[in-house]
């Protein structure tokens, strides 16, 4: 999966769109967006390469506990 953050606009969020590749096909198969309200709370779970990316700029290949993390982070459960 790769993390990448997409440009902010007006909205006072920044968004990040989280996406799963297929290794066969090298192409995108599914795709959610993130956002929120602080990036510095995304960046400890995304690895060590984030604490030298300033703007959360960059594209992050995360394992399935990172993926996790991430998902019971921000992912509101449903009722």
């Amino acid at each position: 999966m790769e993390m990448v953050p997409t440009d902010e606009t007006a909205q006072p969020k920044h968004r990040f769109i989280l996406s799963a590749y297929d290794p066969d096909l090298g192409c995108p198969v599914l795709e959610a967006m993130l956002r929120l309200a602080d990036p510095e709370t995304l960046r400890p779970l995304l690895g060590e390469d984030a604490s030298a990316d300033a703007e959360l700029r960059g594209v992050y290949v995360l394992s399935a506990g990172q993926v996790r993390a991430i998902t019971e982070r921000f992912v509101p459960r449903s009722v």
